[in-house]
């Protein structure tokens, strides 16, 4: 009973885990390759229940689709933001971001994008706090939900459905606290006090760390000192496996606040 009403549902999931096993397990192909193969058949996966419609009538869709109406039906808290306004929001972050790290001589509009980028940051920081709330105060009790007849003797797949139905958008949200928190503290925070140079306390405690072994005579405290540390640490491995008589790079003894700074120790050039 339970594989004829929902084996539709099962073939997705099934059909990424063996996606995963084949590659990693049996073939040992690089990680890369199997996320794009995992893309690929999801979307594809997604073009065919759009046009087919096939797994709508299974039990576990069903009974997914009654958990998810019973939670939407129990908050509490209303939302800040619509489920298409936080995408579009993200969606022109996404944008801002892209241009603003791949073009430029962009004058004012950089200063304008920047803005949106921070703004749109800061918006789906509020959203996703608010959602997180939101989850937290959700009254529904999944357990009073009808079950389909052939799910009600698999206990593992109703805990289940009923755990990433409570847990899912909370660990959703809480990914995008975390990201907005970092795009905040990591880009808006150290442009808006001390320029595009500054960077943010999570890049610096990073930073130094990853080139501790450069035996470091002032901490990284600017995007400029990351490049010379860097490049002075790439050449120094370079001459520890023998392909480099000596280091090129001079070593930073302070705080590099312009580029010709950076030019002075050999990293990069004026015309570059």
């Amino acid at each position: 009973m339970f594989l004829k009403k929902n084996y539709k549902s099962l073939l997705f999931p099934l059909m990424i885990i063996g996606i995963f096993l084949f590659d990693q397990i049996l073939m040992h192909f690089p990680i890369e390759l199997t996320v794009l193969k995992i893309l690929f058949v999801s979307l594809l996966h997604t073009f065919v229940v759009l046009r087919t419609n096939y797994i709508y009538s299974t039990d576990i869709y069903i009974y997914l689709c009654a958990l998810k109406r019973a939670r939407e039906n129990n908050f509490i808290i209303k939302p800040i933001l619509s489920e298409i306004q936080c995408n579009v929001l993200f969606g022109i972050s996404l944008v801002s971001f892209f241009i603003l790290t791949n073009f430029n001589n962009l004058g004012e509009f950089s200063n304008v994008l920047f803005g949106i980028l921070i703004s749109s940051f800061f918006v789906l920081f509020l959203s996703s706090l608010n959602e997180i709330f939101r989850n937290l105060t959700n009254k529904a009790d999944l357990r009073r939900v009808k079950v389909p007849v052939s799910l009600q003797q698999r206990r593992y797949v109703l805990s289940l459905s009923q755990v990433s139905t409570k847990v899912g958008p909370l660990c959703l949200n809480t990914v995008k606290l975390l990201g907005t928190t970092l795009g905040l503290t990591e880009l808006g925070l150290p442009v808006l006090t001390g320029g595009p140079n500054n960077i943010g306390p999570v890049t610096s405690f990073v930073t130094n760390k990853l080139y501790a072994e450069n035996d470091m005579t002032c901490p990284i405290r600017t995007r400029l000192d990351i490049t010379a540390e860097h490049a002075y640490y790439t050449n120094q491995q370079n001459v520890k496996n023998g392909h480099m008589l000596v280091n090129p790079t001079g070593k930073r003894m302070y705080s590099l606040t312009i580029p010709r700074q950076l030019w002075d120790l050999g990293v990069g050039s004026p015309d570059k």
